[in-house]
């Protein structure tokens, strides 16, 4: 086998792998009744209903979120225009940490979390990134660095699956 087929057929096992792995995390998740409890308000949640969801779970205390806010805003830009993204900051930043950190993210709406909020998505890390399609069926929960490529993957994935 040619060396570039090689690479070619590691990177789709790669991302295959990436993806198996994200999809598995969400057992038992694969329901949450609860998507209220992101925005007080359920007018602004019924406006997400029948549309792919994307969650970004964060805290303003994670190194890690900070480095990988301009890469998700990158990311962000691979998703189909009808996906709805929405961040939930863990719920410990005063509003002037919350400012200083969403600059990539600011024209997104940017939710306070709850343990119960946190709780029901099975977030147990920061970032956690948790895709959703138009059913409210989670797809995917990936903790950690996504690549453009698995975004755009899993943001793909979300209108047919």
């Amino acid at each position: 086998m040619k060396t570039w087929a090689k690479a070619i057929l590691g990177i789709i096992l790669f991302f295959s792998a990436t993806l198996l792995f994200a999809h598995l995390k969400t057992r038992g998740l694969h329901r949450v009744p609860q998507i209220d409890y992101i925005a007080s308000d359920p007018e602004i949640t019924s406006k997400w209903m029948g549309k792919p969801l994307v969650i970004y779970f964060w805290a303003s205390w994670c190194g890690i979120c900070k480095t990988y806010s301009p890469v998700l805003a990158m990311n962000l830009k691979l998703l189909p225009s009808d996906s709805i993204f929405i961040s939930v900051e863990e719920g410990e930043a005063t509003p002037k940490e919350r400012e200083a950190l969403i600059r990539d993210l600011s024209q997104f709406p940017v939710f306070r979390g709850n343990y119960h909020l946190l709780h029901e998505f099975d977030v147990q890390a920061f970032p956690t990134t948790v895709f959703l399609n138009g059913n409210r069926d989670i797809l995917f929960s990936d903790t950690g660095i996504i690549s453009p490529v698995g975004f755009w993957l899993r943001g793909f994935l979300l209108r047919f699956l």
